[in-house]
């Protein structure tokens, strides 16, 4: 039932989630904001299922398709769903 086309803007997501304090990954729009020496991961502003998501080692990204969150070691995989803006 899910196609890339339809799903949000993460990025805008992620960040309205933060603001609001809930508690998220820190995220980023460019990696040069987050802290030094902290890892990163590189998200796709767009997909499902892991679609674009990889660690961040200051190789090439697309800016405009890209943002950047703290990396939290984890033995799974943590998702928040937003529905008519309740986390």
């Amino acid at each position: 039932p899910f196609h890339p086309a339809f799903t949000q803007d993460k990025l805008a997501d992620v960040l309205d989630l933060q603001r609001s304090g809930v508690p998220v990954p820190r995220t980023w729009h460019r990696a040069e904001d987050a802290p030094v020496g902290l890892r990163l991961v590189a998200k796709n502003h767009w997909g499902y299922g892991g679609q674009g998501v990889r660690l961040h080692e200051n190789g090439p990204v697309d800016p405009w398709q890209t943002h950047f969150q703290e990396y939290l070691p984890a033995d799974r995989d943590w998702r928040i769903l937003v529905c008519e803006g309740k986390a």
